[in-house]
């Protein structure tokens, strides 16, 4: 491996961590998040939960927003998973 694969290892690793420290987010072990992945970092980032092994691609919108707590549990019991 050269130098510049290294490199680009440690920045990719380091986001997540830096997101972690910086908003509050919750993040698993060994995600992927894109630098071009639209993260809600205003309004609530610490309602952000990213499991672990997780890739969040660039282009893709995560929000959380606080008003959305309570529709949770109703949401869980309805949801359909179409393969």
């Amino acid at each position: 491996m050269n130098i510049r694969s290294k490199a680009w290892g440690i920045l990719v690793d380091s986001y997540p961590r830096y997101l972690c420290w910086r908003y509050g987010m919750d993040i698993g072990k060994h995600c992927r998040i894109s630098w071009k992945a639209h993260l809600d970092k205003s309004i609530n980032p610490k309602g952000i939960h990213i499991g672990d092994n997780t890739w969040v691609l660039s282009g893709a919108m995560i929000l959380a927003h606080d008003h959305c707590r309570s529709l949770k549990d109703e949401l869980s019991r309805q949801l359909i998973i179409v393969q």
